[in-house]
């Protein structure tokens, strides 16, 4: 163990071929993550975990101008803000982190350079487009160097990033989004991308990724379902008669389920040690796949308008573990009905694993901080609690594992490593000594909950975060509703350090942002103060 702990404090400073072959050889034989009697396995033991997204780690995109590819005089390649995440998430006893393992070229919201181009799909097998994937290739490397494993889905359902409707339009010309489930030449060419990534070797490892354990799971898309109704709609019944359940004998969820099938099939041939999971939301069928006293509410979660069965794709072989990706604010469910979302959706999807005999966990769950965003406002007025209420819910209901979007550990230089509306930073950005953000605290409650709870079973040894206003001792440990010990975090330090404002010469977007001399990210006026104010707001002078 101290020869390999050398290792690790050897490759920090420069990823190597060598280095990683000697310590793939360390770890020979039992690294993979498996599933039996309906328990994740690693190492023989039970694997429970905390995670987080964090879609863009593997891509060619720039966080704050920080993310720089470095060139020793060795010619060692270096990405030190990989590192610097891994080394966050590595103390804060994170296990798993999902990314996007896709990228495509001209789509509106992708990475540079992406992934996949379109040159690279028009003849067969698919090409991968190398000075994308060799940042790729050094996060699985510095993933395995931190202890952590990988979740890695290889298509989006919506536009972003690489959407389906993108491999239909530069496959066929056709604009159809549902072709991807259905069209044979889109087929051979997805199926080529998926072959041509698992068999890749990553010149750190030296491995095949379909070879290497440091991916717990090849996810074979993100969020899999079709446009609202579009089975109901395209056997012919209008889509008034299919919202209001009239056409009775139309059970949607066929074509995802057919397309799950054969591509979860493929994947566990090409790669038959790694675990193959759908990226589900947790969508219902029917409403009669629910218990009768949870059908009065929410209906559209349950009643096959999203083209999705949960219930039949829990039961595809290849399927080894189910995933459900629950946002109440942006679902519209009310916080008097958090009561009803437990019982009728967290519980009842455990209760559906259970039933199969699979692992279920918590693939995405988040709360916007955008107070102009839509979705329910309430949740925006106190993130970390409601935050805290969903991981107590899925682990009370028997998920093996929680992953927040997205919780983001601090860099070197004191800043969150990534931003958006529905980021939780762990730690309050600054340049002095580390504090814990409320929601910090819930995400380290929640490591220490399942590191017990996989020991010894016993969730009372879990504690959450007191909603606001709970009466607490001098500790700051109160009550909550439901009668459970909570913690009151202390509020807020106040925002990070501001944007910059945009050199004059600057290249500047639609949106005024834009990029300074030193690829820091930037702000030309002040149109953001009201959108940003939970990252500092616009830092720009107005003459």
């Amino acid at each position: 163990m101290k020869l390999i702990k050398l290792w690790m404090s050897v490759v920090i400073a420069g990823l190597t071929l060598s280095d990683f072959v000697v310590a793939a050889e360390a770890q020979a034989g039992n690294d993979f993550v498996r599933v039996e009697n309906g328990q994740f396995i690693h190492q023989s033991k039970e694997f429970y975990f905390v995670g987080s997204n964090f879609y863009r780690l593997g891509l060619s995109d720039r966080f704050y101008g920080q993310d720089k590819r470095v060139v020793e005089e060795n010619g060692t390649v270096r990405y030190p803000f990989v590192d610097d995440v891994f080394q966050g998430y590595q103390k804060e006893g994170i296990k798993v982190i999902r990314l996007w393992g896709f990228s495509c070229e001209s789509d509106n919201h992708s990475a540079n350079p992406p992934l996949l181009t379109i040159d690279g799909v028009q003849n067969l097998p698919v090409r991968l487009n190398e000075p994308a994937f060799e940042k790729m290739d050094y996060v699985i490397a510095a993933a395995a160097d931190h202890g952590i494993k990988l979740i890695l889905p290889l298509v989006n359902f919506e536009h972003e990033y690489c959407g389906m409707e993108w491999w239909v339009k530069h496959v066929t010309g056709s604009e159809d989004k549902h072709d991807f489930y259905t069209n044979d030449l889109v087929w051979k060419a997805y199926s080529s991308y998926v072959a041509s990534v698992l068999k890749r070797q990553n010149r750190y490892t030296g491995k095949a990724y379909r070879d290497d354990p440091t991916i717990m799971a090849i996810e074979v898309a993100n969020e899999p379902h079709t446009k609202d109704y579009y089975e109901c709609i395209s056997q012919g019944f209008s889509k008034s008669a299919c919202q209001q359940g009239h056409a009775s004998d139309v059970r949607s969820g066929q074509l995802v389920h057919d397309w799950l099938v054969k591509i979860s099939s493929f994947v566990k041939e090409l790669s038959p040690n790694h675990l193959v999971s759908s990226g589900e939301e947790g969508y219902l069928a029917s409403l009669q796949d629910l218990p009768a006293d949870c059908r009065s509410k929410h209906q559209w979660i349950h009643n096959g308008s999203k083209g999705v069965d949960f219930v039949r794709n829990a039961g595809i072989k290849n399927i080894d573990f189910l995933t459900v990706h629950l946002y109440p604010d942006n679902w519209n469910i009310p916080t008097s009905d958090l009561n009803w979302f437990d019982r009728c959706v967290i519980q009842h999807r455990a209760e559906i694993a259970k039933r199969v005999q699979k692992p279920i966990i918590l693939e995405e769950t988040g709360f916007s901080a955008n107070p102009d965003g839509y979705g329910q406002k309430v949740y925006k007025e106190d993130r970390p609690y409601y935050l805290s209420f969903m991981l107590q819910a899925v682990t009370r209901a028997g998920f093996s594992g929680t992953l927040v979007w997205q919780a983001v550990p601090l860099l070197s230089d004191g800043r969150a490593a990534e931003f958006d509306d529905f980021t939780f930073s762990l730690f309050e950005p600054s340049s002095g000594a580390e504090q814990r953000t409320p929601a910090g605290y819930a995400i380290s409650y929640q490591v220490a909950c399942m590191r017990d709870y996989a020991k010894d079973g016993l969730y009372e040894l879990c504690t959450g975060i007191c909603p606001k206003g709970t009466s607490v001792d001098e500790d700051r440990m109160g009550i909550d509703a439901r009668g459970q010990g909570c913690f009151l975090p202390p509020e807020s330090l106040g925002p990070p350090s501001p944007y910059p404002v945009c050199d004059p010469d600057a290249i500047i977007n639609d949106d005024a942002w834009g990029w300074t001399k030193n690829a820091e990210l930037c702000l030309a006026h002040p149109v953001s103060a009201g959108q940003f104010n939970e990252f500092g707001g616009c830092s720009c002078s107005v003459d």
